[in-house]
């Protein structure tokens, strides 16, 4: 019998305005081996882009989050035995190429289909098979990563808006929903993709080009003492939200104790049992579906 791990599938939606597959390409090629910081000393950048079949671009696009730590070179050094800061001579030669604690994480970009076009989903969790160390990347540094590239002005001169959203697990909506006394409900929607659409999303977006708006924000508050009935169109509207913004509530758990809810905090983390080693990790990752 094959000996079998647990991996976690993240992901991010990224849209663009204006849209097309060429911009798409374009702005994730440009964007990669830029290092940013994520947290303290750790960096995380992209990687080993590739087409993701048949040498097309247009199929989509693989390649590596690839996190690791920077030293700074100017930094003095310690020796641990005695407590000293070390000498000048005692102080080793890095190579100015080589980084530590690297950490590789295999994504796809899907330029087209239900669900996934203009998605970008990534192992985010997975036992090293050589280290045995579970490799970790939070939805929120990949946002983080993104977000701080697109905002580079080389890239963000040549559209009118970029937004990324961390794509929630699907019982996000349903714990704010839940809540026996849900009194506020807050979202906040951007124009999703074009690109295979509901009806729902077809009339958001197409009302907010109209208006020229990179994004509405929409608060409802329920009566003293009683709590929110969203109808089907706002139950539609969170759904939207959800992917292409967020939606938080604020309402009183069964304990009658005052809490509050985001997507935000609740990324995607599928697990998906695969077997120990990275081929398997890779194609379940390609056929992942949400």
């Amino acid at each position: 019998m094959r000996r079998q791990k647990i991996i976690e599938i993240s992901g991010i939606n990224i849209v663009t305005q204006p849209h097309s597959s060429d911009g798409y390409i374009g702005i994730i090629r440009s964007v990669n081996q830029r290092a940013v910081p994520i947290r303290g000393n750790e960096y995380l950048m992209i990687s080993g882009l590739r087409p993701h079949m048949n040498d097309d671009w247009l199929t989509g696009i693989e390649g590596e989050l690839v996190k690791f730590s920077n030293i700074d070179e100017h930094a003095r050094w310690v020796d641990i035995t005695s407590g000293k800061l070390a000498e000048d001579g005692e102080v080793p030669e890095l190579p100015s190429h080589l980084r530590p604690n690297g950490a590789l994480f295999p994504f796809i970009f899907h330029l087209t289909g239900r669900d996934i076009s203009h998605r970008l989903f990534y192992i985010s969790k997975s036992r090293n098979s050589h280290s045995k160390k579970i490799e970790t990347l939070s939805p929120n540094f990949v946002e983080r990563l993104f977000t701080t590239l697109f905002s580079e002005r080389d890239i963000s001169s040549k559209f009118k808006s970029i937004n990324i959203t961390v794509i929630p697990e699907s019982s996000a909506l349903d714990s704010i929903f839940n809540l026996p006394k849900l009194n506020k409900l807050f979202l906040r929607i951007t124009p999703p993709n074009p690109d295979d659409l509901e009806d729902v999303e077809k009339s958001i977006y197409s009302r907010l080009k109209k208006m020229e708006v990179v994004k509405e924000e929409q608060t409802y508050y329920g009566e003293k003492g009683e709590s929110i009935k969203p109808d089907l169109e706002l139950k539609q509207l969170t759904q939207v939200a959800s992917q292409n913004g967020y939606v938080s509530g604020v309402g009183k758990n069964s304990d009658d104790v005052t809490v509050h809810l985001s997507t935000k905090n609740k990324p995607l983390r599928e697990p998906i049992a695969v077997d120990n080693d990275g081929l398997s990790e890779r194609e379940a990752l390609r056929s992942f579906r949400p």
